[in-house]
C-alpha cells in the first residue's frame, strides 16, 4: 500500500460520505420508480427502456461503488484503479448494448432525436473517464485522482438526467413514446 496514495483518499473521505448518500438514496428511488410503472418494464416492445432503466441503476450503483471504495481502509492505488478500470469498461459495454438495441427496436420508427446521441455520448465519456483514471491510478499516476472528482460528478448528474427521462418516459403511451423517440 502506498502511505501517500492513503493520505490522498483520506483527504476526500468527506466528498465520498457525500457521495454515497444520495447515490445510495436515488438508486432506491429508481427503483422503486420503475416497480410502480412494472407493465412498462415487461413488455418487449420496449426492451430499451428496461435497457436504459438498467444503465441509469448503473450510473447510481457506480457512484455508490466508487465512493464506498474511496472509503474502504487501506485501499491502494492499484486496487482502486483497477475497482475504476472495471466500472468504467462495464458502463461502456453496456451502453454499446443499449445503444445497439435502441437503434435495433427504432429502425422502422423515425430516427432518434438528436438528444439522445448527446445523452449516450455523454454518458459514454463519463464512463469511458473512470476507465482512463483506472488506468492511469492503476500504473501509479496518482494525480489521476483530481479527475476521479468531475467524472463522478458526472455519473450522478446523468443518472439523475436518466431518471427524469424515464419518468416521462413512463407516463407516456406507447403511441407517444413512437412519436418522440
Amino acid at each position: 500500500m502506498d502511505p501517500t496514495f492513503d493520505e490522498q483518499l483520506r483527504q476526500w473521505a468527506d466528498v465520498f460520505r457525500a457521495l454515497a448518500g444520495p447515490a445510495g438514496a436515488l438508486l432506491g428511488l429508481s427503483f422503486v420508480m420503475m416497480s410502480l410503472r412494472k407493465e412498462i418494464i415487461d413488455r418487449p416492445e420496449v426492451a430499451d427502456v428496461r435497457a436504459y432503466a438498467v444503465m441509469i441503476f448503473g450510473n447510481f450503483f457506480t457512484v455508490l461503488v466508487v465512493a464506498l471504495l474511496g472509503l474502504a481502509p487501506g485501499m491502494s492505488a492499484a486496487t482502486f484503479g483497477l475497482s475504476l478500470g472495471i466500472l468504467g469498461v462495464l458502463g461502456c459495454g453496456w451502453l454499446v448494448h443499449l445503444a445497439w438495441l435502441s437503434y435495433r427496436l427504432q429502425v422502422a420508427a423515425e430516427p432518434p432525436a438528436r438528444w439522445r446521441y448527446i445523452n449516450y455520448g455523454t454518458i459514454l465519456a463519463a464512463y469511458a473517464g473512470l476507465a482512463v483514471i483506472g488506468v492511469a491510478l492503476g500504473r501509479g499516476h496518482t494525480q489521476a485522482l483530481d479527475w476521479l472528482l468531475p467524472a463522478v460528478i458526472a455519473q450522478l448528474a446523468l443518472g439523475v438526467f436518466g431518471n427524469w427521462v424515464l419518468l416521462i418516459h413512463a407516463n407516456l403511451s406507447h403511441a407517444e413514446r413512437a412519436g418522440r423517440s
